[in-house]
């Protein structure tokens, strides 16, 4: 009887350590079931193993309004210089005739720009015919507006200056000087047509008066047929 006891204990004892050794069932991190891989807190959790790694950071261009105070009026100001249209100085020669005396005329110029519509300048006007010759240096200032139109630009101008006159005249009786020289008050109007960013051609009629006079002179008119400027 003892003996039926001990055997009937030590099978229950077998059987129960055979159960403790059962392998152990895998986690939800490990591996879930098939039925529990639609749920959402699965989905979710493939969905972050899947997402790729965050790249670098882009920055955004800032537009001119965010940029710093300082920044915006450098550009600004860069902008403007490299403007082709902005004038900054310009020179050139002209050609065309004086009256009274009559002679034919060369002039040179330059235009230094204070602005976008002042400048100042020396102006070389020379006329020489078979009797005459006049030397006529002058400085300038001159005032200019841009026009626009369909076709080229337009730039209408006036100036002012003053200077003085040499005036030789050879045709003189031999009893009288041939020679004078005085001071010049000069203004006159003029155009400017662009027929490119930095070329222009245009034509100007400018009033020399002689205060003193110079030679019998009181003053003589130039008309300039034709300049050419370079504008840089």
């Amino acid at each position: 009887m003892i003996a039926k006891w001990l055997t009937a204990g030590v099978l229950a004892g077998v059987v129960l350590a055979m159960g403790a050794c059962r392998a152990p069932a895998p986690s939800p991190e490990i591996g879930a079931a098939p039925e529990a891989a639609d749920s959402p807190a699965a989905q979710a959790s493939l969905a972050r193993q899947r997402a790729p790694e965050p790249g670098p950071v882009r920055w955004a261009i800032l537009q001119e309004d965010e940029l710093p105070p300082d920044e915006t009026v450098r550009d600004r100001g860069e902008a403007y210089r490299d403007d082709p249209r902005t004038p900054h100085t310009s020179a050139g020669f002209g050609l065309g005739g004086t009256f009274d005396p009559d002679t034919f005329l060369i002039t040179g110029h330059a235009d230094f720009y204070l602005s976008d519509h002042v400048a100042i300048g020396p102006l070389l006007q020379v006329g020489v015919d078979d009797d005459y010759t006049i030397i006529a240096p002058s400085f300038t200032l001159k005032g200019s507006v841009d026009v626009e139109t369909a076709g080229p630009r337009l730039r209408p101008f006036v100036l002012g200056g003053v200077g003085f006159a040499f005036i030789e005249d050879d045709g003189r009786p031999r009893f009288k000087d041939d020679d004078d020289i005085g001071v010049m008050l000069n203004a006159g109007i003029g155009i400017d047509l662009f027929i490119a960013e930095d070329i222009s051609i245009g034509a100007s009629v400018i009033v020399n008066v002689l205060p003193g006079e110079v030679l019998d002179e009181t003053l003589f008119v130039s008309l300039q047929v034709l300049t050419i400027d370079l504008h840089f």
